[in-house]
């Protein structure tokens, strides 16, 4: 009988494409894992965001605008993207009754 760490390590050992583990349990075993190290690593202090892509809300629709707004802000390069990101996120968020400080 196989236990889910046995089976995380054999779809990896055959080449398999697998997903992270999301047992917390697991996670030191894959904390240096070349493709999970990063993403497990950081999971202690991630967050989750409330968007989704190609929802064609149309140009004034949440996703449309902070979409955008990353891309202006990738354009306009580290520090000035991420001033407009902090000027201009809040705004976004504001106009769908969401809290940006929290």
């Amino acid at each position: 009988m196989y236990n889910v760490e046995a089976i995380y390590n054999k779809a990896l050992q055959e080449g398999r494409v697998i997903s992270p583990p999301s047992r917390v349990d697991m996670a030191e075993s894959f904390r240096d894992h070349q493709y999970f190290g990063a993403a497990i690593s950081q999971s202690n202090y991630s967050q989750t965001w409330y968007l989704a892509d190609n929802t064609n809300d149309g140009p004034t629709g949440i996703n449309s605008q902070i979409g955008t707004l990353f891309e202006d802000a990738l354009k306009a390069g580290p520090r000035n993207g991420v001033a407009k990101l902090q000027t201009d996120l809040p705004n976004i968020l504001l106009q769908y009754g969401l809290n940006p400080g929290k």
